[in-house]
């Protein structure tokens, strides 16, 4: 139990302690333990996505700038004084790998600057109160494609859920999808109705969005 964890390194004396993706809050007895302090590594530009699911949000969403913020840790969840920063850009073209790569060579490019900060007893700057938002834990609500959105909209819901697949029914289809494009993002809606297979090609199935057309690259079919 995390409870137990100042107790069983009280002896170690740690300079620091680091965490990244790490589930639970730190007691205080801990945070107090190190004598340069407790600092947590998390993926996005603090104070914006806070919380555990930063990665899938910010896919989901569409954004196209993300970051990582190394921050010294205080008793509530990633709100504590930021002492780097490092902007990284989503291309439209980056799914959940490539946005993952980029973020992990970009954080470890900036772990000198955070041992020095640590070194110089540099507190780091408090969050902005403005700006702040929160990426919560993703449930099956977000699993499933409304075809009624956009065709830009469904593709990062796509991308997101990467290898896992997000689920769509096409025309009385259970299908699970891993990998999509846009194809007309601005393109009204046709008299197609959304949601109906617009043409079967080599490159996989064209599908009618409410605005746009949606490519669905790499698909399964499922029975239940």
């Amino acid at each position: 139990h995390i409870n137990r964890l100042p107790a069983m390194l009280h002896d170690l004396a740690p300079d620091f302690i680091f965490v990244a993706g790490f589930p639970q809050k730190l007691p205080a007895a801990l945070l107090d333990l190190p004598r340069l302090g407790c600092v947590n590594l998390h993926p996005s530009l603090l104070p914006r996505y806070r919380g555990p699911e930063p990665f899938f949000w910010q896919l989901m969403n569409g954004e196209t700038q993300s970051g990582l913020t190394f921050h010294r840790i205080d008793t509530n969840f990633d709100t504590g004084p930021i002492l780097v920063q490092r902007a990284i850009t989503i291309e439209a073209e980056d799914d959940m790998n490539s946005f993952f790569s980029k973020f992990l060579t970009l954080s470890l490019d900036a772990i000198p600057d955070v041992l020095h900060a640590l070194v110089a007893g540099i507190p780091g700057t408090p969050q902005p109160i403005e700006g702040a938002s929160y990426a919560p834990y993703v449930t099956d609500a977000e699993r499933q494609l409304n075809w009624m959105r956009s065709a830009t909209q469904l593709r990062n819901q796509v991308r997101a859920w990467d290898l896992i697949g997000a689920l769509a029914e096409i025309e009385g289809q259970r299908l699970l999808l891993r990998r999509a494009r846009v194809i007309n993002a601005f393109a009204p809606a046709l008299s197609a109705k959304p949601g109906s297979i617009l043409e079967h090609c080599a490159e996989g199935i064209l599908v009618q969005a409410g605005q746009g057309t949606l490519l669905i690259e790499d698909y399964t079919h499922r029975t239940q």
